[in-house]
C-alpha cells in the first residue's frame, strides 16, 4: 500500500522493479474481502471480534485470542507460526503507530483510500503482484 501510494505521487526514476505482496489498491475492496473472509470462522469468534472492535478494545484477551483464529485461518496457516511471523505481530503489539494510522487514522482506510484509478501510474516499474489463496 505504502510503496503503491509512493510510486503514484512521485514516480522514482531509480525503481527498476517491484514486489507487492497481499496488498490492496482500495479500501473499500478490502473491506469487502475482509467481509467475506471473516465467513469462514466460526460464529463466535465472529462475534468476539465485532464486539470488541465496536468497544475499541482489541488490546482485550478474548480478541487477541478471536483474532489468531483469524490470523491462523487468513494470515499464515502454518502452525505453530513461524518465529519470524510471531515477531512481525510483537512489533505491530509494541508500536501500533503504523497500523493504526493506515486503519484507524482520518486519512485511513476507512476514509475510502482507493487508487484503483491511478494504477495506470505504475506501469513504468515491472511489477509482480503476489496474492496467496487464503488472503
Amino acid at each position: 500500500m505504502l510503496a503503491s501510494e509512493f510510486i503514484i505521487r512521485h514516480q522514482p526514476c531509480g525503481l527498476h522493479q517491484l514486489v507487492i505482496a497481499n496488498s490492496l489498491a482500495s479500501a473499500k475492496l478490502r473491506h469487502e474481502a475482509g467481509v467475506s473472509l471473516r465467513l469462514w470462522l466460526p460464529e463466535d469468534v465472529r462475534a468476539t471480534l465485532k464486539k470488541h472492535e465496536g468497544a475499541g478494545t482489541t488490546n482485550s484477551g478474548e480478541y487477541q485470542t478471536a483474532i489468531m483464529v483469524f490470523y491462523a485461518k487468513h494470515a499464515c496457516r502454518l502452525q505453530p507460526f513461524p518465529p519470524e511471523f510471531v515477531h512481525s505481530l510483537s512489533l505491530a503489539d509494541k508500536d501500533p503507530a503504523v497500523f493504526d494510522a493506515m486503519m484507524n487514522g482520518s486519512e485511513a482506510l476507512a476514509s475510502g483510500w482507493d487508487i484503483t484509478d491511478q494504477i495506470h501510474l505504475m506501469r513504468h516499474v515491472p511489477t509482480l503482484l503476489v496474492n496467496g489463496e487464503f488472503d
